[in-house]
């Protein structure tokens, strides 16, 4: 749980915006994340009563389609998206699986532009096994600190590397 705390921390700290996109109960996760004092790093829940709420049904591609919403709501272009599950993934060319950090361009822009230099970007990561996986490890939170700390260069203070164990517990 310190792992998760300290990501979260870090993110929050370094000026990007945390949303926790889930299929689970929004207040089983809330409380999952209080419990790990990370609860105050994140923005907002999206949960199955968000689905619900927006008239998404669990058809293909129901996380891309809350994460339109919000992307449109929150006038954001670039978003990380880390997943455990590749089917929540657009589907890649030529059938192959995403790599880490793939850039997926798609229809939402600022000015209405439909060229694709102007549209939203979603940086994926490809967590865990390959459906229904594990969730985010150690591994996966110092690789997408890496990035970003590359990405941002110097803008943000982000650490390379939470040196907590991964056993670690409260």
């Amino acid at each position: 749980m310190k792992k998760i705390r300290a990501f979260l921390e870090q993110l929050s700290k370094s000026g990007f915006t945390v949303y926790v996109l889930s299929f689970g109960n929004e207040s089983e996760i809330r409380d999952a994340l209080k419990v790990a004092g990370a609860l105050k790093f994140v923005s907002h829940i999206y949960g199955n009563t968000s689905y619900t709420k927006a008239g998404i049904v669990y058809t293909r591609s129901p996380k891309l389609k809350m994460i339109s919403l919000f992307q449109r709501k929150c006038k954001s272009r670039l978003m990380l998206f880390v997943d455990d599950d590749r089917n929540n993934f657009p589907l890649a060319q030529g059938g192959k699986e995403h790599r880490p950090f793939d850039i997926y361009r798609w229809g939402w822009t600022d000015a209405g532009s439909t060229d694709a230099k102007d549209r939203a970007v979603l940086i994926l990561y490809p967590a865990g096994k390959c459906k229904d996986g594990d969730g985010l490890n150690g591994k996966d939170m110092d690789h997408i600190l890496n990035f970003l700390r590359r990405s941002v260069g110097s803008d943000f203070d982000i650490d390379s590397s939470l040196n907590i164990p991964e056993d670690s517990e409260e």
